[in-house]
């Protein structure tokens, strides 16, 4: 009993000691940009400025002048009227013409009371090249609860190949959807048919398994568990890894199979059925290290829980490029299977 207390009293005093620290407190906003490039068919740039701690706003997003560079070059910009800011004060601009792959950038900002900020990024090369093979493989998934618990679970394997840029580290994004097919055979009665036809098209994003252990090879935990949300799904962001010549990235999703949804039989000859089944598309991206590192901070961030909480929060790491701002500026490119079945 007399241990119990002393521990008490040692906690209760570690979490009474108080310092007053002294640390510096921005007077002015900072100019704020976030751009992806090759992200989408349009690219585009946000700007804002963040409000100071203390003070007065000393600008605007409308005060920033951004200036766009490709191999040295300047970059025709485009204010775009119709932007549905995700920030208040956010405005948008359009790249007017189209950036290459292999092209160096550079962007500054800057306003008349603000000092110019710059960030600096390379559009990825060109996905070429990839071979995407797929396979049932039983795993170990472990799941953190009152302990660890390792069981055998069936789960389809995506392994997917690219062309390898020799001594370079190289980063990738990987989205899965799911695109559900309704189909028949026989002479379906049309109030049968109509009860399932509304499911068919219908396009969902795939989640990804994590905190796997293969059967056959091992695959590092850390690299198991960058799943961040893009565009509406879930992305498996990692590092590669080196096969000869090729990068290799592999994730894993939960099974799927054409099944029976309903079927009629007359002395046990199908008189129709409505089967179910699936189409896949597998969307590659090859993105810059700073989108990468963005999105890792991102993913600490949300990941991130102090073991025994004594008063204090969480302390948050948060990734910027931007040289004397805030926010990021990255490029990626794509590669897109079209849709497929697999048998």
């Amino acid at each position: 009993m007399k241990k119990i207390i002393v521990g008490l009293c040692l906690m209760a005093l570690l979490i009474s000691c108080e310092r007053i620290v002294d640390f510096p407190a921005a007077e002015h906003g900072r100019i704020y940009v976030n751009a992806i490039i090759g992200h989408t068919g349009q690219d585009w740039i946000n700007v804002n400025v963040s409000k100071p701690a203390f003070g007065s706003e000393s600008a605007k997003a409308e005060d920033v002048v951004l200036c766009l560079e490709a191999d040295g070059q300047p970059v025709a910009l485009e204010r775009y009227m119709d932007h549905s800011p995700a920030y208040e004060g956010e405005i948008c601009y359009l790249i007017t013409e189209r950036l290459l792959p292999g092209q160096n950038l550079k962007l500054t900002a800057q306003t008349e009371n603000l000092p110019q900020v710059q960030a600096v990024t390379s559009v990825p090369e060109t996905l070429e090249n990839v071979d995407i093979s797929t396979r049932l493989a039983v795993v170990d998934r472990i799941e953190s609860g009152s302990g660890f618990i390792s069981y055998l679970k069936t789960l389809r394997e995506f392994k997917i190949s690219i062309d390898a840029e020799h001594e370079k580290e190289e980063f990738f994004g990987i989205q899965i959807r799911k695109k559900t097919v309704i189909d028949s055979l026989g002479n379906v009665p049309d109030d049968r048919w109509n009860v399932y036809k509304e499911y068919h098209g219908v396009i969902q994003y795939e989640s990804f398994f994590v905190n796997l252990k293969h059967k056959e090879i091992n695959i590092s935990s850390v690299d198991m568990e960058m799943v961040t949300d893009f565009e509406g799904g879930q992305m498996r962001v990692m590092a590669s890894t080196k096969e000869a010549d090729k990068n290799t990235v592999t994730v894993y999703i939960e099974p799927y199979y054409r099944h029976l949804l309903r079927g009629s039989y007359t002395n046990n000859i199908m008189d129709w059925e409505i089967h179910e089944d699936y189409e896949y598309n597998v969307k590659v991206c090859r993105i810059s290290p700073e989108m990468y590192y963005c999105m890792r901070a991102e993913y600490i961030k949300n990941h991130s829980n102090p073991p025994v909480y004594l008063g204090f929060g969480t302390a948050s790491y948060i990734y910027t490029n931007v040289e004397g701002g805030l926010g990021m500026f990255g490029a990626m490119s794509s590669y897109d299977t079209g849709w497929f079945r697999i048998d």
